[in-house]
């Protein structure tokens, strides 16, 4: 991998991004199979390890030293899907959603957690995942960000 491609990141830049680093996602579903007419099924359930380093392969990363934007808040990013980095959006999730999939840190009295809120919120996001959240109906406003060059710096 070439050394000269990934920034070293320090400061206010740092925390805003670190800010939008919330963790994977991580659910327990206790698989059910319900045999209506009696006769014997059997249910297989696959559990894969290790998808990171097939989907870093396959997948462009912000490269570069990065260009700070402010935008204001009327920015909607179906308009603007060129934008790629972090950037701090108002995010309003649609009214229907059963799964949310934007996820924050969220300060409570017993600690920081991580939730998935519904309405709308604001925080600090990665280009890519709004973007996913658009085909959803989640509707999103950039405010501010930084702006990366992209590459698929782990392909081989």
């Amino acid at each position: 991998m070439k050394n000269e491609n990934i920034a070293i990141l320090k400061g206010k830049l740092q925390k805003n991004i670190q800010i939008g680093y919330t963790g994977g996602s991580t659910e327990m579903f206790i698989p059910s199979f319900n045999v209506i007419d009696k006769t014997v099924k059997k249910l297989y359930a696959y559990d894969v390890n290790s998808l990171y380093p097939y989907i870093m392969s396959k997948n462009d990363f912000p490269i570069g030293d990065p260009t700070y934007i402010e935008i204001g808040s009327n920015k909607n990013l179906e308009d603007n899907l060129q934008l790629f980095g972090h950037f701090y959006a108002k995010v309003t999730a649609p009214k229907d959603i059963l799964h949310p999939i934007l996820q924050i840190h969220y300060n409570t009295k017993n600690g920081i957690r991580t939730v998935y809120p519904i309405g709308t919120f604001s925080g600090w996001f990665f280009s890519e995942e709004l973007k996913f959240a658009l085909n959803f109906g989640y509707k999103i406003y950039i405010e501010k960000g930084y702006t990366f060059k992209k590459e698929n710096i782990f392909k081989e």
